[in-house]
């Protein structure tokens, strides 16, 4: 604020306190040109006042507000403003991609408003203040004090380094949450960033038009890492933001590419920061290692006793056999008797003979 503005602040906040009204605060805090340095958070209840210093010069606040609030913005053109009587200053109620909402003009000595009714969501908003002429001044105030909420102020951007003029050149990996800023410096510039997603999650990635040294639209086209052909796309006029919403299949690298006319800022930003990833995922541990089936133990040698003892087990369990077959073809009584004491002695025999199998062949 400049000159005669600065002497309208400082005597408004005596005026307001002389007749105990809510105090003017001091705004217009340079720069606050255009979206990206968007100038708050405000509260509520306080009379803003600021002014226009240049041709071009243009103002712009940002403030949160609760859901579903009459929410009454008042606009107040001094009369002291060197602007055109009947519109000498506008005031734009945006959204907090710069859409617009509500505007209204206020004449000198007077005042306007915009009355709205805020959303079911806890909101931020745009205020875009315009004087009909450079030294213009206007003053601004939210209604009710206690529709104003605080919340966070804007975070700082990251430059993005040159050079990123290709797929191989892309900076990256871009963090989730960060706002990077951009330039087109040059007629043919064409900048490139990379990021990670973190697995099947939505992700939205905006593109945010600074302005600059043009006023056309900048661009930016989405790829899939070591494709050539896009996969989706958005434009971004200057002070609008733009969002593609994308489900990322898993875990995967992309690529973005901005292009414009020479002169174009821009800013890309990826949300939510749970949404991307700065390394790939950590390898799935090894299978533990298959634990070998134990080799069945070799049988003990047997003993030469036990192969005896064995040996003769087999030897008279074939006597007893061929003597029972002898048995059953003599017919005389003599030798059925002589056969019977042979298959009796050997019987006998066997027995010990396995007796001492059991004991040698343990």
């Amino acid at each position: 604020m400049r000159g005669a503005a600065k002497w309208l602040a400082t005597a408004a906040v005596a005026l307001t306190a002389a007749a105990g009204a809510a105090p003017t605060a001091s705004a217009d805090t340079e720069p606050n040109d255009g979206i990206t340095q968007v100038e708050g958070p405000l509260g509520g209840g306080v009379t803003y006042a600021g002014g226009i210093t240049t041709a071009n010069d243009s103002d712009w606040y940002f403030v949160y507000v609760q859901p579903q609030t009459q929410l009454d913005i008042s606009l107040t053109t001094p009369g002291e403003s060197p602007c055109n009587y009947y519109d000498a200053s506008r005031l734009t109620l945006r959204t907090s991609d710069g859409g617009s909402i509500a505007s209204t003009v206020a004449a000198r000595n007077e005042t306007s408003h915009i009355r709205y009714t805020t959303p079911a969501a806890l909101t931020r908003y745009l205020l875009q203040l315009d004087a009909d002429c450079t030294g213009g001044s206007y003053r601004f105030r939210l209604d009710p004090a206690t529709a104003v909420v605080s919340g966070p102020g804007l975070p700082a951007p990251l430059p993005a380094p040159e050079p990123n003029e290709s797929a191989g050149q892309a900076y990256g990996p871009l963090s989730g949450g960060t706002p990077y800023a951009g330039t087109i410096d040059t007629q043919n510039d064409v900048d490139w960033f990379w990021f990670y997603s973190a697995g099947p999650y939505a992700y939205d990635l905006t593109l945010t038009g600074v302005g600059g040294g043009c006023s056309d639209d900048v661009d930016a086209r989405l790829y899939a890492d070591g494709s050539s052909s896009s996969i989706d796309g958005l434009s971004a006029y200057p002070n609008t933001v733009s969002h593609l919403v994308r489900t990322a299949p898993g875990f995967a690298r992309y690529l973005i590419e901005v292009t414009g006319c020479q002169g174009a800022a821009y800013r890309v930003q990826l949300d939510p920061g749970t949404a991307i990833a700065l390394a790939p995922p950590a390898p799935p541990p090894a299978p533990p290692a298959a634990v070998p089936a134990p080799k069945p133990k070799p049988k003990p040698k047997a003993s030469k006793r036990c192969r005896t003892a064995r040996a003769g087990q087999v030897r008279w369990s074939r006597a007893i056999a061929k003597s029972r077959r002898q048995l059953r073809r003599v017919s005389t009584r003599s030798a059925r008797r002589k056969l019977k004491r042979k298959l009796a002695a050997q019987q006998r025999t066997l027995r010990r003979a396995s007796d001492r199998v059991t004991i040698y062949c343990r």
